[in-house]
């Protein structure tokens, strides 16, 4: 009986070992903001059977974002908050198109209207007249990975990522996802 036992607790023990193995991270593809991370991390992890830990960061050369999930980990405790609109102040917030994949000369260049990827490296900025314009550019330029077309400016953000995505009225940002053998 006493061999028994002890054969149980290391078994147990091995369990807990393997049921421990730490956060892993799993690819957002867009993640636009903190809030937005709270509303597509959790449901993310739980389609893998984790839980999200509360966290997400960027990785790789293209700042991909991933959520930081755990199998261990509850799912962090939101507080209740009676949400409270601003007196005479509407809050509109623009609900960006899905992403378009556009095909240019050159390349292929993924575009997100009303987004503008700020803190992403910027490389320079150029006059454009247009987005199409501003996206050629940037796939001509080997050190070019993303643009952000402002559109009120009719300027062109070069940059080296998509960086920080946020909402722009007047913005509409690219990332550059191939490029002919010509336009490298």
């Amino acid at each position: 009986m006493k061999g028994s036992f002890s054969a149980c607790a290391v078994a147990l023990t091995l369990f807990a070992g393997v049921a421990r193995a730490g956060p892993v991270d799993v690819d957002a593809d867009i993640i636009w903001s903190n809030d937005d991370a709270k509303g597509k991390c959790p449901n993310l992890c739980a389609s893998r059977s984790l839980y999200w830990t509360g966290t997400w960061h960027k990785t790789g050369w293209a700042d991909r974002p991933m959520c930081i999930c755990d199998a261990n980990a509850p799912p962090p405790q939101q507080p209740f908050s009676m949400p409270v609109p601003a007196p005479l102040q509407p809050q509109v917030h623009l609900v960006p198109p899905p992403p378009v994949q556009i095909r240019l000369p050159g390349g292929t260049v993924t575009r997100y209207d009303f987004v503008d990827f700020h803190d992403s490296g910027d490389i320079r900025n150029v006059s454009s007249p247009s987005f199409e314009h501003c996206a050629s550019i940037c796939i001509a330029s080997h050190d070019c990975g993303a643009v952000t077309f402002a559109a009120n400016q009719r300027r062109c953000y070069l940059k080296a990522g998509p960086g920080n995505p946020r909402e722009a009225p007047a913005g509409i940002s690219g990332v550059i996802t191939s490029r002919t053998a010509a336009a490298k």
